[in-house]
């Protein structure tokens, strides 16, 4: 329940929204290749540390987020140490974890497309711990918020991102599998296994995802550095909450000018429609390009120290949810002719009617493959090791 006593300052979230845009027209000259973007923070708690590169597109050409891949990149520090990050899926590179020391600074390296870049040498952040994560469910879903204090008052502007994960449930198992002649003509169905078990390794599946969103909030105008914001939503009825439902929101203690920039990167947002869109405006980040100075290049990479917190909400948390999954079953005749007119693409279930003789099959129920099969939905039947 808030109380009158709780500061609540609101989010400034980066919404990645189109809407009406007006033509912008510009008085430099953007590289063939886009200026690079460079994403991403050095993990001040020696954990690995993960940098995003990608390219802008042209004012002309529609927004795209085209993903820098093939580069070099290294994190160097003030005391001549260089540790490599490896490209991990495109665009996309992580170091393996390092110390970091409290009496250096450091910065990133990159080399791509034979041009060098460097970010500013920088010290390490410290990032006060989350103090909770809270939800309330109203009429149109589960809303989160994020707590956090800090007693100095040296941290007054932050970051937060989020990593949710879900679990996901087939509402049907099978038993069955279409069965063929050698010649692989359909003759109809037999059992998956000699006991008539189901295949439960495909009915329970996980799904994650990350923030798509910047999001940021300042305590600067505030006595004492004291968080309570709301920093996401899910709607109702929405999968995510049908079984079982977890989120580990990251937070990060910035700098002035890095908070700053992401103020910058919030109004070009907002005009344009994505972070990866053209950048018309002159971006004061710490990025700079050795081999070219008058080259923009688009980042602020600082050194921070990435505290995290995780809550699970399960189904049986929430009042009515109301989520449809959209699967139907069908009765099938246990014949290739109904087969091939009725379940040609759907997969068979259970049994449905038997010959009380011969104990053969002669109807089953059959339904859409992803109401059998969890995968087939973009998920893992992995179980996350963090899952209860």
């Amino acid at each position: 329940m808030k109380t009158m006593c709780q500061i609540i300052i609101y989010v400034v979230l980066i919404a990645l929204l189109g809407g009406c845009r007006e033509k912008y027209y510009h008085d430099y000259i953007m590289p063939e290749s886009g200026f690079l973007i460079v994403n991403g923070f050095i993990n001040a708690r020696g954990d690995s540390s993960v940098i995003r590169l990608s390219r802008s597109n042209k004012l002309s050409e529609s927004p795209a987020e085209m993903m820098e891949q093939g580069a070099s990149v290294f994190i160097e520090s003030s005391d001549n140490e260089k540790f490599p990050l490896l490209e991990t899926s495109p665009g996309v590179y992580t170091s393996l974890s390092f110390p970091i020391s409290t009496s250096s600074k450091y910065r990133v390296h990159i080399t791509a497309k034979g041009k060098e870049y460097v970010s500013e040498y920088t010290a390490a952040r410290t990032t006060p711990n989350i103090d909770s994560i809270s939800w309330e469910q109203e009429k149109d879903g589960v809303h989160f918020y994020v707590h956090a204090h800090d007693d100095t008052n040296s941290s007054r502007y932050f970051q937060w991102k989020f990593e949710e994960t879900w679990e996901t449930n087939a509402p049907f198992v099978t038993t069955l599998q279409y069965d063929r002649a050698p010649d692989n003509t359909l003759t109809g169905v037999k059992y998956r296994y000699p006991d008539g078990r189901a295949d439960t390794t495909i009915q329970r599946c996980w799904t994650t995802g990350n923030s798509k969103t910047l999001m940021i909030g300042s305590t600067e105008k505030l006595s004492q550095s004291v968080i309570f914001q709301p920093f996401y939503f899910v709607g109702a009825g929405s999968v995510k909450m049908a079984v079982e439902y977890s989120i580990l929101l990251k937070q990060y203690s910035l700098s002035e000018p890095a908070y700053n920039f992401m103020v910058m990167m919030k109004k070009n947002s907002e005009q344009l429609g994505s972070v990866f869109d053209p950048q018309p405006s002159q971006l004061a980040g710490n990025m700079s390009c050795i081999t070219d100075p008058e080259e923009m290049v688009i980042g602020f990479i600082e050194v921070a120290e990435e505290k995290a917190k995780r809550i699970f909400i399960k189904r049986n948390d929430l009042d009515i949810w109301n989520y449809r999954n959209g699967c139907e079953i069908t009765i099938i005749a246990n014949h290739p002719d109904s087969i091939v007119k009725y379940g040609s693409n759907l997969i068979p279930s259970t049994v449905s009617q038997q010959n009380e003789i011969t104990g053969a099959i002669t109807a089953f129920t059959a339904t859409t493959p992803s109401c059998i099969d969890c995968r087939l939905s973009g998920a893992s039947n992995a179980k996350p090791l963090f899952w209860p």
